[in-house]
């Protein structure tokens, strides 16, 4: 717990503010996720999270704080996330 990790947010449970993303090193649909319960973030975008609890395949978290995330600029490599 409190390890900190760049999340690639890929949805929004429908009627929560629970959202599902996934670390470098975590491959959706065939790793667990991280879970995090936060507002007005958006799909696709990168947000720096704080891990707060763990389950055996999964993690959750929550936002370090809500102006952080991440802007990508054109010559950054993000090619370690799994599509």
């Amino acid at each position: 717990m409190g390890k900190k990790y760049e999340i690639l947010i890929d949805e929004k449970l429908p009627e929560q503010s629970l959202y599902i993303g996934h670390t470098t090193f975590q491959s959706p649909e065939i790793d667990g996720s991280v879970f995090i319960w936060a507002e007005n973030l958006k799909i696709g975008e990168i947000y720096k999270v704080v891990i707060t609890e763990s389950s055996d395949y999964d993690l959750y978290g929550k936002i370090l704080d809500p102006v952080s995330q991440i802007t990508i600029n054109n010559n950054e490599n993000v090619s370690s996330f799994h599509y």
